[in-house]
């Protein structure tokens, strides 16, 4: 079996808030949340994109239900 080898990530205090847009037209900072409750059996993650070149954000949101169900809205 061959060996796994994993990588570490160290997020520094300047990565909790959000950076200075560059130039691109499409420029996105995105913010991802995780959820899960253990006693509803349901989890789901959350997006905030911010496109502040096209003067925008945006909100995409996928909750898995207790039934199989997926609800997802972008």
């Amino acid at each position: 079996m061959a060996e796994r080898t994993g990588f570490k990530t160290r997020l520094e205090p300047q990565d909790e808030y959000t950076h200075t847009p560059d130039a691109a037209s499409n420029y996105n900072e995105s913010m991802y949340f995780n959820v899960f409750d253990p006693k509803a059996h349901i989890g789901g993650w959350f997006r905030l994109g911010n496109r502040p070149n096209e003067g925008h954000a945006e909100m995409t949101v996928c909750l898995y239900l207790p039934d199989g169900r997926v609800a997802f809205m972008y």
